[in-house]
């Protein structure tokens, strides 16, 4: 089990969450790796450097930070540490979260018993089991008033009291009263939220001014990707259909029962049982393998006899089928390509491969996260008490 620690941590470093999904619950070639030889801490504290080039430092269970060439910058000193954003990094001393700038100086005081990274301006914290949100200053602007708070995403965030959700503006104004029981994120100017639980709840979809724009009558609804809309509704019989609509909430893709996996539209194509189509509907690429996956940077992950590979949109496997399939032991919450790389799973362990299929890591980790803006997180333990940020070439920004 990941320790609150990393989970905070975790959730916080993902800068694009995963698809959130507003419904009722259903029931060939050998890697040879060998392990780099880590560079050396340069152990002297330096001068300021900026945001972007400061990273996370693990030194025991002591954080600090470095710059690319593990050159500390501010001491480990700190019970957890997290990127820094928009200027400032949460870090954590004695069971409260404050914020320092890039000098280390301490800029938002310890006092927030849980912290999310600035984001549009704002950090969603709590004191006493009430969430709020504060400035870079550290001024409180949206009240401690609410039971749960997410980041702004767009220009608004949302923001739950008992059961109930809605969303708020940057003014702590409620644009959507506090009503329902599930919401998703606002993602290309619509939100997917529902009424009710199980089977007998309804969803669809709001806009920014709060509207009802997509009536709340599906069984399940995914976020708008590439302007169309993964849903899903009962036929006469209860079987259930999915569909696609579009932002004005017309039928793009007829609703089946014929669909085995339905992801949603990546690079202009939505992998659907043993094929992938176009948002016509028209079948383009029909590999025959047992697995699609989403392209993600002109790849998509494929499984052929239990192994898994990549192929690129001609279907053309680019990376032999070589890595396990990790079933219930994921190694990311993320399989596809993301700045050049994949997380994959070979010996039981999981590493990174680039899009030629080369390892930039030992297969050495229990848990990793995709890379966001040139770092990823990694835990060597499932517990998370081995955890840190590696760089793209294989850098390991934290040692025992």
């Amino acid at each position: 089990m990941v320790d609150f620690r990393s989970l905070v941590r975790l959730l916080t470093f993902l800068s694009l969450p995963a698809t959130v999904y507003v419904g009722a619950s259903d029931a060939g070639t050998t890697v040879t790796v060998s392990s780099p030889a880590p560079p050396s801490v340069q152990s002297s504290v330096s001068r300021p450097s900026s945001a972007e080039n400061l990273i996370p430092y693990r030194k025991g269970n002591k954080w600090g930070f470095s710059d690319l060439r593990r050159k500390l910058i501010i001491a480990p000193q700190y019970d957890d540490a997290q990127r820094f954003a928009d200027g400032l990094a949460t870090v954590m001393m004695n069971g409260k979260y404050g914020f320092i700038n890039t000098s280390g100086r301490v800029v938002i005081p310890f006092t927030y018993d849980y912290p999310a990274s600035f984001s549009e301006g704002y950090a969603a914290v709590s004191v006493k089991d009430k969430y709020g949100y504060i400035d870079k200053t550290g001024k409180t602007v949206v009240p401690f008033k609410y039971d749960l708070s997410e980041p702004f995403h767009e220009g608004l965030a949302k923001v739950t009291v008992g059961e109930k959700s809605g969303f708020i503006d940057k003014t702590g104004k409620e644009l959507t009263p506090l009503k329902y029981d599930t919401v998703g994120r606002f993602h290309e100017g619509f939100a997917a939220v529902r009424v009710g639980n199980g089977a007998s709840g309804k969803c669809g979809y709001i806009d920014k001014a709060s509207r009802e724009v997509i009536p709340l009558k599906y069984y399940a609804c995914n976020e708008f990707s590439e302007g169309l809309a993964h849903v899903r509704l009962p036929d006469a019989s209860g079987h259930i259909l999915d569909g696609f609509i579009d932002k004005s909430g017309a039928v793009a893709l007829p609703f089946s029962r014929d669909y085995y996996v339905v992801f949603d539209f990546h690079e202009g194509l939505l992998a659907v049982n043993d094929h992938y189509e176009d948002k016509n509907g028209r079948t383009v690429l029909k590999p025959g393998h047992d697995y699609l996956g989403e392209f993600s940077e002109g790849l998509a992950m494929v499984k052929i006899n239990g192994k898994l590979g990549f192929i690129d949109k001609s279907g053309r496997l680019v990376i032999p089928v070589q890595f396990q399939d990790p079933g219930l032991k994921t190694c990311s919450l993320f399989s596809e390509f993301r700045e050049g790389f994949a997380a994959v799973m070979l010996n039981g362990n999981c590493g990174f491969i680039d899009k030629t299929g080369k390892p930039i890591t030992p297969f050495k980790y229990a848990f990793v996260d995709r890379f966001d803006r040139g770092l990823a997180y990694v835990q060597l333990t499932k517990d998370g008490g081995e955890d840190g940020y590696i760089g793209r070439d294989g850098t390991e920004y934290f040692e025992p």
